[in-house]
């Protein structure tokens, strides 16, 4: 009788088990990977085979499907809140990719409405809704502070760093992976006289334009032909770069 008991027992763990997914990503810190941006779009060019992915990302892929079509039916509380901030953080990020992984894993929209109502199902799910449209908010803003606390003084201690980032800039040579996501901003930052930058991140460009203007004029003078042509710009980039000595 005692053997029959554990025996039953033991099938009923196994079909909980069978029911549910593998616990071991419980503890994903999900929160973290929604706060940093680089991190998030990795996890969704993963999903949307439009990169690679990490294991867990892997993990997470092989599960979108049935969790996307059950409304995370076999998920854990844990897992639950997981795929809630995960997925909020990609659609707080961006509309349009939340509904294009949508399309891709319910494509004919049958699970969509069971979805939405478990996003936002109990106060946990909606209070990391507030969050992450609140991040997103933020990040929106403003430029990653990523290199809020970039070492400058190399660069414009060593005239040979700053002409190589120069020379990146103007299509003339190669780009350091720290140059190239200067140069990725600098359109829309004229375009918005830094508008979308941190305080930090002000004082570091003017440093470096000053540097560059003073130290290599032909460059700057190339520089400004490339990114502001018709010279729209340069009244108010003048005043901006002149702020900081009133």
């Amino acid at each position: 009788m005692k053997h029959l008991f554990l025996l039953v027992l033991t099938v009923v763990a196994t079909c909980c088990a069978q029911q549910q997914y593998y616990n071991r990503y419980d503890n994903v810190n999900a929160d973290s990977i929604v706060q940093n941006e680089r991190v998030l779009l990795a996890y969704y060019k993963c999903v949307m085979d439009k990169g690679p992915c990490t294991k867990d990302g892997r993990n997470f892929k092989r599960v979108l499907p049935d969790t996307l079509s059950t409304a995370c039916g076999r998920c854990s509380p844990k897992q639950k809140v997981i795929v809630r901030t995960l997925l909020l953080g990609i659609r707080a990020k961006s509309e349009p990719r939340f509904n294009d992984l949508l399309d891709k894993y319910d494509p004919d929209r049958s699970n969509r409405d069971d979805l939405y109502k478990f996003l936002v199902t109990d106060k946990m799910s909606l209070s990391s809704l507030i969050i992450v449209t609140a991040l997103s908010m933020v990040t929106a803003d403003f430029y990653s502070s990523k290199y809020d606390d970039f070492d400058i003084q190399p660069l414009l201690e060593n005239d040979r760093i700053l002409l190589g980032y120069t020379k990146c800039f103007l299509d003339q040579g190669p780009c350091t992976p720290d140059a190239k996501d200067f140069k990725k901003v600098i359109p829309e930052a004229l375009e918005t006289i830094c508008g979308k930058c941190t305080p930090k991140q002000k004082q570091l460009i003017r440093q470096v334009i000053r540097a560059i203007m003073e130290r290599h004029p032909e460059s700057w003078k190339a520089l400004n032909t490339k990114f502001d042509p018709e010279n729209k710009h340069k009244e108010d980039f003048d005043k901006f770069l002149a702020e900081s000595r009133k």
